[in-house]
């Protein structure tokens, strides 16, 4: 059974009247850190004293998770399996909330999260032991309540009036010295020293707590930007010494405007209720939207939100800069999901890794995921994402990345750098409607595996970079828009595919265009290749021939070049070889390859003739090409020969190149 993770969600039903029960809500992930969807059977328990009490009250249900995997239940209201929710007594001692879950409707198997009930809840705790609270309108009230002592408990009805959210039980602690944050932690305003009403709530933080507000005047000093940055510097100050869990802040359906900055801090887990929205508050700029503080930022997550950017020249969505001190820095083991950027004439999402320039510093931004995010842009010289300087172990899931038939490029991965990044995945996206769908500089593994690529000049650019994997995926109209007209480069220049000095694998697409009869689609290709780059392509289909031409998988190597040094030849990953060499004869002792046991090498001879020396038995002439009992074999021009490469071990010699077939 997979084991699952859970975020422990609730909150009293209501007020208004004695509640029958609270409100949770959970989301279960596995133990990859996907989302666990579909049925599941969940076990509640509320017990006595600590996490191996004595029960009070056992109830089950089985229901369905929605497509982020959350489920809402009303704790009091299952199917009872022991006790009586409404006699249990709130008024001895601590109580903890065990939530059992078992994928499927198995109700034998259960993966057990329990949380401490860290404040009674006291509605029901006020049912059961027949005490009465006083109250207050709302916050501004409470500020001003002067008859306070030490665990007096007030009821808020409301943050500004009653029900707007804000409501909640506060109780007074004398000694209490924590600053002001304007919703957990509120100072009176008759006190000067010691002293602070806390708010009492359990599970996630609601946003309401602390009052944010929704349409703003350009002229009203209060920022939502200033209490959201409170709520995670709470959150992010009480995770510190917890290595558990993180701490959850919601935010309900709603419209918010961001005047500043919001910084990302360790362990915060942000989530929206469907048709959230960040938007920036008309009149302000900045940056980025969100950025993170100074890391390693690790285990958190974004979740369901829009980010809309009034199309604010040079305004992005969100910027990960890995700084740091001692060597370290980045955000780390995160997760973003359900996000769209909207509007945006900035970088939608910008991974600026550190960029190398001392060697002692090693900050990367790595193992992350980002599932269900697209980013719309509509600048010519920003990227939906931008990736620079160090990532590692990043994965995109069902993403976007959308320019509106924008100049530039949705996607640059670019690492001018000593380590640059490596194993990065792009599963089931999107890139569409730009002159570049993805450009890449100085990076390794690499891979598009199921992806769409439509409306684009030239679908993936590779530049000085390796193992670049390109499989399973769709290319329509992108190359050169295909036989649409509304591309930028003009017709004949597009590519699907281009490689620079790389090597690249490409394996498995299909290549489409609305009319492959088109003028439009003669001279595009599907693969360039172009300084001796290396190019691994097998098995892809096309809807037309027109659209399978291809150049550079063939790689002619100059003899002038150190491709032949000493009758060696040295050609790292490259198959399929045309050897220039001059009048004459050119010897071969030797090849030197990176390919493994069983791949071929074909070898031509262009111009020149090319001699090639047999080993000898015993492996101890420095040559390692076996010619089936011949001594030599000489390539005349416009000859060629095919060898495959053995792994066996012939004296010094650890593999061999053994003649398969020459051609006339």
């Amino acid at each position: 059974m997979k084991k699952i993770i859970l975020f422990l969600l609730f909150s009293i039903v209501s007020f208004a009247q004695v509640p029958q029960g609270m409100s949770h809500r959970g989301i279960a992930y596995n133990s990859n850190g996907t989302i666990l969807t579909g049925p599941i059977s969940i076990r509640v328990r509320i017990l006595q004293g600590t996490s191996n009490g004595s029960v009070d009250y056992v109830e089950t249900y089985n229901l369905n998770t929605n497509l982020s995997g959350q489920y809402n239940i009303n704790i009091g209201q299952g199917n009872v399996v022991s006790g009586n929710f409404n006699s249990i007594d709130w008024s001895t001692g601590q109580k903890w909330l065990e939530i059992g879950i078992a994928p499927g409707h198995d109700q034998t198997n259960y993966f057990i999260g329990s949380s401490q009930l860290m404040s009674v809840p006291y509605a029901l705790y006020a049912e059961s032991s027949s005490n009465g609270f006083e109250t207050v309108d709302n916050i501004a009230d409470l500020r001003n309540y002067n008859s306070y002592t030490n665990n007096k408990i007030i009821y808020a009805k409301g943050y500004y009036t009653a029900g707007d959210g804000g409501e909640g039980f506060f109780t007074y602690k004398e000694n209490e010295t924590l600053a002001d944050n304007e919703g957990i932690v509120i100072k009176p305003n008759s006190v000067s020293g010691n002293g602070r009403w806390i708010r009492q709530y359990s599970g996630y933080i609601n946003v309401n707590y602390f009052g944010l507000k929704g349409w703003l005047n350009p002229s009203d000093p209060f920022s939502n930007s200033d209490r959201i940055q409170k709520i995670i510097d709470y959150c992010a100050s009480n995770n510190q010494n917890n290595t558990k869990s993180s701490m959850v802040i919601l935010f309900p359906s709603g419209e918010y405007f961001i005047d500043k900055t919001i910084i990302l801090k360790n362990k915060v887990k942000i989530i929206g209720e469907p048709n959230t929205l960040f938007t920036l508050r008309p009149g302000f700029t900045f940056d980025y939207m969100i950025e993170m503080g100074s890391g390693p930022i690790t285990d958190c997550l974004l979740s369901d939100f829009i980010i809309n950017l009034r199309n604010e020249p040079n305004v992005g969505g969100m910027h990960f800069k890995a700084v740091g001190e001692n060597g370290s820095g980045g955000i780390w083991t995160s997760q973003f999901r359900n996000i769209l950027i909207v509007n945006n004439k900035g970088n939608g999402i910008y991974l600026e890794g550190d960029d190398g320039s001392d060697v002692n510093n090693d900050r990367p931004n790595q193992t992350l995921i980002f599932e269900n995010v697209n980013a719309v842009r509509k600048e010519a010289f920003t990227n939906c994402l931008k990736i620079t300087g160090q990532l590692g172990q990043t994965t995109f899931i069902n993403c976007g990345f959308d320019a509106e038939n924008t100049k530039g490029v949705n996607v640059s991965i670019t690492e001018p750098l000593y380590e640059g990044s490596a194993v990065v995945s792009f599963i089931n996206c999107t890139f569409q409607s730009s002159e570049y769908g993805v450009q890449i500089k100085k990076a390794d593994n690499i891979t598009f595996d199921n992806c769409w690529f439509e409306a684009l000049d030239l679908a993936i650019d590779v530049n000085d970079s390796n193992a670049i994997n390109i499989l399973n995926s769709r290319f329509a109209n992108a190359a050169g828009y295909g036989s649409r007209t509304d591309g930028v480069l003009p017709a004949g220049q597009g590519r699907c595919i281009t490689a620079n000095n790389s090597s690249i694998n490409v394996e498995r697409n299909y290549v489409t265009v609305s009319d492959p009869n088109s003028m439009n689609v003669r001279g595009e290709k599907f693969i360039l290749g172009v300084n001796n780059s290396t190019i691994n392509a097998k098995n892809n289909e096309f809807q037309h021939p027109n659209l399978s031409e291809t150049f550079g998988i063939m790689n002619v190597l100059n003899s002038n070049t150190s491709f032949f040094n000493n009758g060696n030849l040295n050609i790292g990953t490259k198959k399929l070889i045309f050897a220039t060499v001059p009048a004459g004869v050119t010897q071969l002792n030797r090849i030197n390859s990176e390919i493994i046991a069983g791949e071929t090498i074909f070898l031509r001879a262009n111009q020149g003739s090319i001699q090639i020396n047999a080993m000898d038995s015993n492996g101890l002439t420095n040559k390692n090409i076996f010619l089936n009992g011949r001594t030599s074999l000489t390539l005349q021009n416009g000859q060629a020969a095919t060898f495959i490469k053995i792994d066996n071990i012939i004296g010094q010699e650890k593999c061999t190149y053994q003649l398969v077939s020459i051609s006339n």
